[in-house]
């Protein structure tokens, strides 16, 4: 694999320079863009106002269960036993989904006498939560780790540098080294796993820079695919990309001279091309300086299934309608409401003369609308569905990190704002309208995120596919310990179904699985069996098990402020 953090390949091995010129992109991520109101506070406070709120994530599609049994067994079983244990994803047509979660690992340095930021480097990658899935989450695994063991080896270089850089920079709270690698997923399902591996970095100078690696696996062998594994006519890629190249940017002189001998050499010499494929198509990514100068910025070109079903092996190419894109720097030169021109969707921050922010943004192309927010932004998604309107996701972050979503139809190439999602957030699965997955804050056997699959319903709201939330990463190592013998229901499955009266001994460690979020969670032990725990009494630590309150049921149990 590739080292990560070393000179991008290409025209004299350059760091890709993120151009400032190229944020026209405006954040939808954490960072992004700001502007100085253009409305008064009274006409942002008029603009639109919310309320709403939803549910929430499964895991694998189950089997009904009883789907062999006899008739008269079938008789007996309850109708909602009958429910829980239907496939979560719904219909058998829908296509399953990849769980994923965050991981994120980072380092900061300060200067011990000031305690100014000197250096912070960090890593959010991606986590598969598919059990079923083992090679595949073991091999994304091993990839976010051998990125993460990379930063830590160059950590020493960078903070020597870094160290330096703020000494002489001395006053100014905003000079220092900052390395962030971060990920999107763009494809996540039972067939492909493709997801954007991005780094950008500040090391002092006028700019920072920016890179995109591509890395697609095979969902049901864990291998690791290149674009070549995936294409029925490679050629024909090959020459669709260099077509577009010259017609788009070479023919205004915007490519370096020597553009098409480095195309060639990528994808048919050492060097692979960056790539993604979601399930419109496939992506290949220019970074800064390998076939353009900086004031280009990155370069993409599409090779889409639709206009070149026979480019690619059928097994890849996703027959599902609409589709959903994370996007992190707004999403331009892109045709989003389907009128064959290029449209340029920018959600960024609103801030006052003091630089405060005072609530956001969302503008397609000429039309904006604004609100009044101070919560901070965080990631969006673009949703088509399969009836061509559009949707956008925004994430937002209130007090104490108190997620919700506002959501924003853009059908038509104006923005209007439909409805909140309270205590929601965005997940990093996606397939489709028919299959995406978020997650929402609970409070129930302690505060954590409980995640849910989810289909598009025609006013573009989310609509559960069932009423039960898969539970990952709880807490700080994702498990709670019997602090005594514990009355449970044993032998039963993920939804709590089935199984017979057992005792969880005291010191039993067990890992969160599903909840209802207000009466019952399952959870594994290490020997693989799965506890239903039934719990009565309000949530937000006053519950009971068998009369326990569950303070005395389990030490690990965390309740946010």
């Amino acid at each position: 694999m590739r080292p990560m953090m070393q000179m991008i390949s290409g025209r004299k091995k350059a760091l890709v320079v993120f151009a400032a010129a190229a944020l026209l992109l405006c954040a939808c991520s954490g960072s992004g863009a700001s502007r100085q109101p253009e409305t008064s506070a009274a006409e942002e406070t008029t603009a639109n106002v919310s309320a709403g709120d939803a549910a929430s994530v499964s895991d694998e599609t189950q089997d009904s269960a009883g789907a062999s049994a006899s008739q008269e067994e079938t008789a007996v079983q309850t109708d909602a036993a009958a429910e829980d244990q239907q496939p979560e994803n719904g219909e058998d047509s829908v296509p399953d989904i990849l769980h994923l979660t965050t991981t994120y690992e980072s380092i900061v340095d300060t200067d011990p006498e000031t305690s100014a930021t000197v250096l912070t480097m960090s890593v959010q990658g991606l986590k598969v939560n598919d059990e079923k899935y083992a090679a595949l989450c073991e091999n994304v695994g091993a990839y976010w780790d051998a990125v993460w063991d990379s930063v830590q080896e160059q950590h020493a270089d960078y903070y020597a540098g870094a160290q330096e850089f703020h000494n002489d920079m001395a006053g100014n709270a905003d000079a220092y080294y900052s390395i962030a690698h971060t990920s999107r997923a763009v494809r996540s399902d039972e067939t492909l796993l493709s997801f954007l591996h991005m780094l950008e970095g500040y090391t002092g100078g006028a700019h920072g820079f920016y890179e995109e690696y591509g890395v697609t696996y095979d969902t049901q062998t864990g291998e690791r695919l290149t674009l070549a594994d995936i294409a029925a006519d490679y050629d024909g890629i090959y020459e669709t990309v260099r077509q577009e190249l010259e017609t788009k940017y070479a023919a205004d002189g915007a490519l370096f001279d020597d553009y098409a001998e480095t195309l060639q050499s990528m994808f048919y010499g050492e060097e692979q091309p960056e790539w993604t494929v979601d399930r419109t198509g496939v992506t290949i990514y220019f970074n800064t300086y390998v076939i353009a100068p900086y004031a280009v910025g990155p370069i993409s070109v599409s090779v889409t299934f639709a206009e070149h079903p026979d480019y690619f092996k059928p097994e890849y190419i996703s027959q599902e309608s609409g589709y959903i894109r994370q996007i992190d720097w707004g999403c331009g030169d892109t045709d989003l409401t389907g009128d064959g021109a290029v449209d340029y969707l920018y959600v960024g921050s609103d801030v006052d003369g003091n630089n405060n922010v005072i609530g956001y943004y969302v503008s397609l192309n000429d039309e904006t609308v604004s609100r009044p927010d101070q919560a901070q932004l965080g990631g969006s998604w673009v949703i088509g569905d399969i009836n061509g309107r559009i949707w956008c996701y925004v994430q937002l972050y209130g007090d104490n990190e108190w997620p919700h979503i506002d959501i924003y139809e853009l059908t038509g190439g104006a923005p209007a704002y439909v409805d909140t999602l309270q205590s929601m957030k965005l997940s990093a699965s996606c397939t489709g309208p028919e299959n995406f997955c978020l997650a929402s804050r609970l409070d129930f056997l302690g505060s954590y995120m409980g995640y849910e699959d989810y289909d598009l319903k025609e006013d573009g709201l989310p609509s559960a596919h069932t009423e039960t939330y898969a539970v990952y990463d709880y807490g700080m190592d994702g498990t709670l310990t019997a602090k005594c013998d514990l009355p449970a229901l044993a032998g039963v499955n993920d939804y709590g179904t089935g199984g017979s009266e057992a005792t969880v001994p005291a010191g039993t460690v067990l890992h969160p699985v599903r909840t209802d979020g207000k009466s019952w969670m399952t959870m594994r032990s290490d020997s693989g069996e799965i506890y239903r725990f039934d719990v009565e009494g309000d949530s937000y630590g006053t519950g009971s098990i068998g009369g326990i309150p569950e303070e005395e049921c389990f030490d690990g149990l965390f309740y946010a402020g």
